[in-house]
């Protein structure tokens, strides 16, 4: 499953959806509406990654409005590559990049 309400799965399937062969994105989910999941190929640089993540924090806040939303990146193995966010109380997107 890749969400646990219907909206965040249209979103995850439509996150997946926009690469079709999964030659970058291997995998998405959304949770609570709030947090997206992405994993990437590992082939996929990590200037690429924090292109593509920025994007789909965009895509996040227009689909999910006035709630804080957050992106996170994951390598295949697990791990965190990237994350970044965006609070509409606050005054700006706050991004924190991960190792890797």
């Amino acid at each position: 499953m890749h969400a646990n309400t219907p909206e965040g799965s249209e979103f995850a399937d439509w996150v997946i959806a926009t690469d079709p062969e999964a030659t970058v994105i291997r995998d998405a989910f959304v949770r609570d509406n709030r947090v997206l999941g992405v994993i990437f190929d590992d082939a996929v640089t990590h200037p690429e990654v924090e292109k593509r993540i920025g994007s789909l924090l965009s895509d996040m806040r227009v689909t999910f409005r006035n709630q804080p939303v957050e992106v996170v990146a994951y390598s295949q193995a697990g791990d965190e590559v990237a994350r970044t966010a965006l609070d509409p109380a606050a005054v700006g997107p706050a991004h924190a990049g991960g190792s890797g």
